[in-house]
């Protein structure tokens, strides 16, 4: 036993003292790493997920069992970082609780808009399901689409459908005669 835990008979325990003040640990940064070559270490890293890579996801998930409808409104614009990975969160877990709660099947339909990016995921709630607007993975959506600076709807339609709606702020790229700004 320790006489600092006061556990030995005579012993009395001592109040642990700051002694110094420790700075957190800081990294230095050793610039982007090339998409998918090796970082800084060797090892091979993976580009950063985002909706360009959706189709990946797509192919997986039907490898898996579930058939999704892809539409796509829009012309396809990079993304401030946070909202292209926000958005492919969203639609990979609205696709994976699809997968889950569903019958097998989605319709994902992705909105280029002016000022925004819509995604919208639909798809039927199979028989003897519940479905919640609440649980980590629903919060989970709402926290990452607020910290993007946008919204999320998630909920069970009359029809028997779950609709998920998400609209991230992107606005497009301001043209001066014919060249982006």
């Amino acid at each position: 036993m320790s006489c600092t835990r006061g556990r030995r008979p005579g012993c009395r325990a001592h109040p642990i003292r700051r002694t110094a003040n420790i700075d957190p640990v800081r990294t230095v940064d050793s610039g982007p790493a090339p998409p998918n070559g090796p970082g800084p270490s060797g090892d091979a890293i993976e580009p950063v997920r985002g909706l360009a890579r959706v189709t990946d996801m797509v192919d997986t998930l039907a490898a898996a069992g579930l058939t999704v409808e892809r539409t796509q409104l829009g012309q396809a614009r990079e993304l401030p970082a946070v909202v292209d990975l926000a958005a492919y969160r969203l639609v990979q877990e609205s696709l994976t609780n699809a997968h889950k709660h569903g019958t097998g099947t989605a319709r994902l339909t992705i909105s280029y808009t002016a000022d925004a990016v819509v995604v919208d995921v639909v798809n039927p709630i199979a028989a003897g399901r519940v479905p919640t607007r609440s649980g980590y993975g629903m919060l989970g959506m709402r926290e990452r689409a607020a910290t993007a600076g946008g919204t999320l709807e998630a909920q069970p339609r009359p029809d028997g459908w779950f609709a998920v709606h998400a609209e991230l702020p992107a606005p497009a790229p301001k043209t001066v005669t014919g060249q982006q700004t």
